[in-house]
């Protein structure tokens, strides 16, 4: 199936191609739908499955109808898979396997290795051989902080300490904000004291 003609914006996709209201002719003088197959039963030239040696005429034709059979350029009695691209919509653990172009016999093996399925499941436990057939495996290393290797039980404990942390440093600042302006006020009114009193002075003599 493919999209064969410039519809309007608005137009129902089943609809007469630009537009129901306005649609344009073909070579053939008639009328054609947005929506065409390479094949399938709804071919019309000769020899065709509705005994008919003429292109049928959409003039008239309700295109939006679950009845209605799309045309086709070739006979066979059911519509083949299209060569379009098929977009793999992915999430969770190892969807980052799943990028770009991939073969269409690719798939059913990152399925059956996202789901622990099969006889590479090291990864599924947290553990990872270094190298196939390895008697012990190493442990799996989920992050490198500054060159140090860190598991992911590690990770995880080294995220929390980071948390506490900016806890404590956001209640040091908290605490040290009133001590340090508290000094300041105390020199500004030390300056108006002194201030004060001189204007006195001045004025008794």
């Amino acid at each position: 199936m493919s999209v064969g003609a410039y519809s309007e914006r608005g137009n129902p996709i089943f609809g007469l191609a630009p537009s129901n209201t306005n649609p344009a002719l073909a070579e053939d003088g008639k009328p054609y739908t947005t929506l065409l197959y390479a094949n399938g039963p709804g071919f019309q030239g000769p020899g065709t499955f509705l005994g008919s040696h003429v292109r049928q005429n959409l003039t008239n034709v309700n295109t939006e109808s679950l009845a209605y059979l799309q045309q086709s350029s070739t006979p066979i009695d059911s519509e083949t898979h299209g060569g379009d691209d098929v977009a793999i919509l992915a999430r969770g653990p190892m969807s980052h396997l799943f990028h770009g172009v991939h073969e269409q016999s690719y798939i059913p093996h990152v399925m059956r290795y996202a789901a622990c399925i099969g006889d590479d499941t090291s990864h599924c436990s947290g553990t990872r051989n270094t190298y196939a057939g390895e008697d012990t495996p190493s442990k799996y290393v989920a992050a490198d902080f500054l060159g140090i290797k860190l598991t992911a039980t590690d990770a995880v404990v080294a995220l929390y300490v980071q948390f506490v942390l900016v806890i404590c440093l956001a209640l040091v600042i908290l605490v040290l904000i009133p001590i340090v302006k508290k000094p300041k006020q105390m020199q500004s009114d030390a300056i108006y004291e002194n201030s004060h009193i001189h204007s006195k002075s001045v004025t008794n003599l």
